[in-house]
């Protein structure tokens, strides 16, 4: 399909306009072989995998009769017992290889997202599906933060980028199953469930809740009671492993202005009682929305929604969750680079995206005063500032929520955008997609 006439591209004139999506596409290409190998590999190289170690270490621990919970205790804590499976493979080589093996795995996972990604809207316009493509994934820094500390949140941005597909598709049997990984992984995602919740699909969320069972029941039975146990009381711990970069979360703020107003029971009410009400905004937003039964474009809307709430609630929410965000972030920009005009606030939503996606090198770089002064100085010695350390690192929290807010604004037309950048993906050929086709 011709690129639009109202193109930003399109706008320009002569050799310029088919020189921006090479600009965009090399300098992201250049971007991720800096960031996402090179300073890897030959800056940071110890660095490296400093959260698989935490699962290799288990795995190994199960694997010669110890408890999973047998490490070092300046350790962040280790709460995996079901994802401790995941990493037993690895635990037969040494760390270095196992670190380095994971590396190239990681990096293998985004490689196959990457594709998946640009297949939502390239029957659409693949050129401008590749810009969107490289545009939103690879000058991501919080993806960078996955490949770099080796955590298994990668695992569920690879499976969301399917489910994103199936929900573009229209083949969604798989995607409670899905969920249900992503929750044995790290809990939260089963808010994700809210997206068949509201429609009443309860076929689906009883599935969601046997598969979820069903793998804490096998968890519990391969470890033992003592670890998992254990388990639930690392649980109960969470919010004493927040810190800077856990700051999208509301824990992370609160401690940030209150250190010592809040922790335990209390601090898990009150975001309880902030879960409770960001979801009825949404839920009352998806339910009285125009565009709330126009599927896939309301289903796609809803889980971009539900993610961003997510990560405001969750205690550790790390900022390289935020990478979870590329796939809705793709038909923003896919609308964007097509010239379409009708996002309301759309620089609101384009210094979001700047701000999530380059934020480490801001922290790093971006001199807050004459004499240098950085983010990264602030944050080291935060009992020299103690009003602008808090002013700073706030940011993430408010920003994520001011995306929340976006979204609610612009339900309709993220909706509307998404029904039409998708519409030839929905038609296609059983052959050429990704997932096979099912009814449902």
């Amino acid at each position: 399909m011709p690129v639009s006439r109202n193109s930003l591209i399109f706008e320009m004139k002569g050799k310029l306009r088919a020189f921006v999506p090479i600009v965009i596409i090399s300098a992201g290409i250049l971007f991720y072989f800096y960031y996402g190998i090179y300073k890897m590999l030959w800056v940071h190289v110890d660095l490296i995998g400093g959260d698989f170690i935490k699962g290799y270490c288990a795995a190994t621990n199960f694997l010669n009769n110890r408890s999973i919970y047998d490490m070092p205790s300046w350790w962040h804590l280790y709460s995996g017992n079901p994802v401790t499976f995941l990493f037993m493979p690895f635990s037969t080589m040494p760390p270095a290889a196992a670190k380095m093996l994971w590396f190239a795995f990681c990096h293998v996972l985004a490689g196959v997202s990457f594709l998946v990604i640009y297949r939502y809207g390239s029957r659409n316009n693949s050129r401008v599906s590749l810009v969107s493509a490289c545009a939103v994934m690879l000058f991501s820094m919080p993806l960078y933060g996955m490949f770099l500390t080796g955590n298994i949140v990668i695992l569920i941005f690879f499976g969301l980028s399917l489910v994103y597909a199936g929900l573009i598709s229209g083949r969604k049997k798989f995607i409670p199953a899905s969920i249900a990984f992503f929750t044995a992984v790290k809990l939260c995602p089963a808010v994700m469930m809210g997206v068949f919740a509201r429609r009443r699909d309860y076929p689906s969320v009883v599935s969601f809740v046997l598969v979820t069972a069903a793998i804490y029941v096998l968890s519990f039975a391969v470890f033992g009671m003592e670890d998992s146990r254990r388990y639930i009381q690392q649980l109960q711990s969470a919010d004493r492993f927040v810190g800077v970069f856990s700051a999208i979360s509301l824990t992370f703020f609160l401690k940030l202005f209150w250190p010592e107003a809040l922790s335990g029971w209390p601090l898990f009410f009150v975001n309880l009682a902030f879960l409770t009400v960001l979801t009825a905004l949404w839920w009352r937003i998806s339910g009285t929305g125009s565009g709330g039964c126009s599927e896939p474009g309301s289903q796609v809307t809803d889980l971009f929604a539900l993610t961003v709430i997510m990560v405001l609630v969750f205690p550790s929410s790390w900022l390289f969750y935020e990478a979870l965000l590329i796939m809705p972030f793709y038909f923003v920009i896919f609308a964007m680079i097509e010239g379409r005009r009708e996002f309301k606030y759309p620089a609101a939503f384009i210094l979001l995206f700047l701000f999530m996606n380059f934020w480490e090198i801001m922290y790093y770089h971006l001199p807050l005063s004459v004499d240098y002064l950085t983010m990264r100085q602030v944050e080291i010695e935060k009992s020299m500032y103690p009003v602008l350390y808090p002013l700073i690192f706030s940011t993430h929290f408010l920003g994520s929520l001011a995306l929340f807010g976006w979204i609610l604004l612009n339900y309709n037309e993220l909706v509307n955008t998404i029904l039409r950048i998708c519409a030839a993906d929905r038609h296609a050929s059983e052959r050429e997609l990704f997932l096979p086709r099912e009814g449902y």
